[in-house]
């Protein structure tokens, strides 16, 4: 493959792996490479998993997250944290008394939250939580205090 073939395609698939949140292993398949070779594209491209959308599922996560309503809890705690706060997980771990499993976790949708968890992420984090049914579906509304 010529070299800016091979450009344009790292490019890609650094830029897919960051929007996509799409794993090393489905890169290589759908483009032929190993997933060694990708970790090294994505190494080379400075494409960090930290550095993912908080707002796009990641292609396992669809299958593990628990609700749309853990998803959009989870989404706002990422975006507060990353913005609001300037932390990265282990921060708001600490901040937490949490573990950073149960931070990624939760900011991916994958946690199921208690009571309790819940109101440490309002006084913690200065959140405004409301959670209602509406037409037999539950509803999030998450917004800054």
């Amino acid at each position: 493959m010529p070299s800016t073939q091979v450009i344009a395609r790292d490019k890609q698939i650094c830029e897919r792996f960051l929007a996509e949140n799409i794993t090393a292993s489905k890169l290589g398949l759908d483009y032929g490479l190993s997933e060694v070779r990708v970790r090294q594209i994505l190494k080379a491209g400075n494409a960090n998993a930290k550095d993912r959308a908080p707002d796009v599922a990641s292609q396992e996560g669809v299958e593990k997250t628990l609700s749309p309503v853990h998803v959009k809890i989870g989404r706002q705690v990422a975006i507060h944290r990353m913005s609001g706060l300037g932390m990265d997980r282990s921060g708001l771990a600490v901040l937490l008394n949490w573990s950073t499993i149960k931070v990624a976790a939760v900011e991916r949708g994958e946690f199921n939250l208690t009571l309790l968890d819940l109101i440490t992420l309002e006084e913690k984090l200065s959140l405004a939580i409301q959670i209602s049914m509406a037409d037999g579906k539950m509803v999030a509304n998450v917004d800054q205090k």
